[in-house]
């Protein structure tokens, strides 16, 4: 009898751990020293490996459903030069995504909104709140313990250089670009998006459907550097490199962004950072920076004009979109420290390092996904490695900002 072939499995070490991942279905796992020692001895024999062999059956990209037709709520081209065209054809999400995606705009028309004034260069100028439907679904898709559909490849290299600032708009049929569009699945009240009139992946629930197509614009626009992973982190750069600040959402990133900007650092993303294939640099995706209403106040001080923004509701909570200025350059940036960062207001700025294999854990926590059209956790782990990365409890924005810029001199 034949045996059965035993599924491809990844091992990279991190630090004094073990990673093991299934480029075929994202499973993904970090052995601590003691089982990679193990690991070394008896190989996918190891108990704890089993629930990363279990068979997995690949989810087909459903074909069942049609690109939408008629006008979409936007039709706008993101990126400089030869970009994307983004075509949204519900409201609610059409609203959030054109104030995110603001700063990236490469076009100059106004893009009319069921339910507001209009959107002029990606702003909502009429500031009622959009709300997103009630219902189910599936949430982000993300790296995860346990078998997980693929992500899809990444597309194809797009040609010409990127350059910063406005460029011309670009052609109505956009030539050298790629089309987006996305919509709602009437049967199943879920979104679907569509890559040149292709279904890419469908079923997506409204908590997850505005990260999922902020990635593929990210994926898209990072395509000629062939990036490995989308980091859910901001960036700024500092001293020539950038600096990665890390944590789950409500963790202080975007308010830490805005006082470091502010303060004097380079701004190159909020929330989603693409993470080049070698996994020491990282390609700026500067959208608009998401500041959520407890932090209004504070952005405010320095950014004045965050108060006359619109506002969105998304996940629960009022957000405002600032677009900062655009980073002098969209070239990778080497990464120069990885910043893991804790909020407890009243508390003093605590710092301490952080070991690869725990800032690998950190980051896969936070919502980290694998991307690449070949996957490879190996570009994340070195991420990991030759550069500070440190934990930071801080309770004063101002506090943390001059440790930090403090860490980037002394490097």
């Amino acid at each position: 009898m034949t045996a059965t072939p035993r599924p491809p499995l990844e091992a990279t070490r991190v630090g004094e751990a073990l990673c093991l991942y299934r480029p075929d279905s994202g499973a993904l796992a970090l052995l601590n020293r003691a089982g990679r020692e193990r690991f070394e001895v008896l190989g996918q024999d190891l108990p704890e490996v089993a629930p990363l062999l279990r068979a997995f059956a690949p989810e087909a990209i459903r074909a069942d459903y049609s690109a939408p037709t008629g006008r979409a709520a936007i039709d706008i081209t993101v990126g400089f030069g030869s970009g994307i065209r983004l075509q949204c054809h519900e409201p609610w999400l059409a609203g959030l995504l054109a104030a995110v995606l603001a700063p990236l705009r490469d076009d100059n028309e106004d893009v009319g909104v069921p339910g507001h004034s209009n959107i002029k260069q990606g702003l909502l100028l009429n500031p009622t709140p959009a709300l997103p439907p009630q219902g189910g679904g599936r949430g982000p898709v993300g790296m995860a313990t346990a078998p997980s559909p693929p992500t899809a490849p990444s597309p194809p290299p797009l040609r010409g250089s990127v350059r910063v600032g406005r460029c011309g708009k670009s052609s109505a049929s956009n030539p050298a670009g790629i089309t987006l569009m996305v919509a709602r699945e009437q049967a199943a009240g879920t979104y679907a998006i569509w890559r040149d009139g292709t279904p890419l992946t469908g079923g997506i629930g409204h908590a997850g459907i505005r990260r999922r197509v902020l990635v593929e614009v990210a994926m898209t626009l990072a395509a000629p550097n062939r990036p490995a992973a989308i980091l859910h982190a901001s960036a700024v750069g500092m001293g020539g490199g950038a600096v990665l600040l890390v944590g789950r959402s409500g963790a202080g990133k975007s308010t830490l962004t805005a006082a470091l900007v502010a303060a004097g650092a380079q701004y190159l993303g909020d929330d989603l950072i693409p993470l080049g294939p070698d996994g020491g640099h990282i390609l700026p995706f500067p959208t608009a920076l998401s500041v959520k209403s407890g932090a209004w106040a504070e952005v405010a001080r320095d950014f004045p004009e965050l108060e006359h923004q619109p506002i969105h509701r998304r996940g629960g909570a009022d957000v405002r979109y600032l677009a900062l200025p655009l980073p002098a350059s969209m070239e990778p940036m080497r990464v120069r420290a990885v910043i893991f960062t804790s909020y407890e207001p009243g508390s003093g700025c605590v710092a301490r390092p952080v070991t690869p294999e725990e800032a690998f854990a950190l980051l896969v926590d936070a919502g980290s996904e694998i991307m690449a059209g070949t996957p490879s956790a190996r570009p994340l782990a070195r991420l990991t490695e030759g550069k500070p990365l440190i934990h930071f409890n801080y309770g004063i924005t101002r506090n943390i900002c001059d440790a930090i810029f403090a860490l980037a001199a002394a490097q």
